[in-house]
């Protein structure tokens, strides 16, 4: 009859909505991932790196100024733990990273290579030449921080940009989910109103 085949074409209607409702769902949800899973871990784990080269360099300017053993030692065992924390984000950064890779791997070879200065800084004050030692934290161990530092920066800002890339996006498929969902639901109700009118 034509009630059924009307209530047939609302409910088919009524059902594609739906299908196309959670698809946009879908689609949020997919950014709103990405989003968590990439840029942002990126960018937490950049702003972790950032912190580990900061205090690594504050605790050798320690190891310079003091004259104790023991208490140079608890800052060397202090500054190994921070690397460790740093490589361990670098290798997260590796993962997660959606730009050039050889971003990152530039900023971990600096780091890296920031090793041997803090090495040679160490043998000096062992060696009873403090004031050589303090020299070379001040420049060389500063300029390599510095280089250090304006990688790790342009990591995070990739990182920051490319969240807000991906939030931007994902808001733009909401509104645009939004708007065809409303005109859809208004078409849905013409149409059963049509229908009904047609059957009376």
């Amino acid at each position: 009859s034509r009630v059924f085949i009307a209530i047939l074409a609302i409910t088919a209607a009524g059902a594609m909505l739906g299908g196309y409702t959670l698809l946009q769902i879908s689609k949020v949800a997919d950014r709103t991932e990405l989003l968590h899973k990439h840029p942002l871990v990126v960018c937490n784990s950049a702003q972790e790196i950032r912190a580990g080269i900061f205090s690594i360099h504050r605790w050798m300017k320690d190891v310079v100024l003091s004259r104790s053993p023991d208490e140079r030692a608890d800052f060397l065992v202090h500054i190994e733990l921070a690397e460790e924390r740093v490589m361990a984000d670098f290798t997260l950064v590796e993962e997660r990273f959606l730009g050039d890779l050889g971003r990152v791997k530039e900023a971990k070879e600096a780091f890296v290579a920031w090793r041997s200065i803090r090495s040679k800084v160490i043998e000096l004050v062992r060696a009873g030449k403090y004031e050589e030692a303090k020299q070379t934290t001040r420049g060389e161990g500063a300029r390599h921080v510095e280089k250090v530092l304006r990688l790790t920066d342009s990591m995070i800002a990739f990182a920051q940009n490319k969240a807000t890339e991906v939030l931007n996006e994902a808001r733009a498929e909401k509104e645009s989910a939004l708007l065809t969902t409303a005109v859809l639901l208004a078409g849905l109700f013409i149409f059963g109103l049509v229908l009904a009118l047609l059957l009376a």
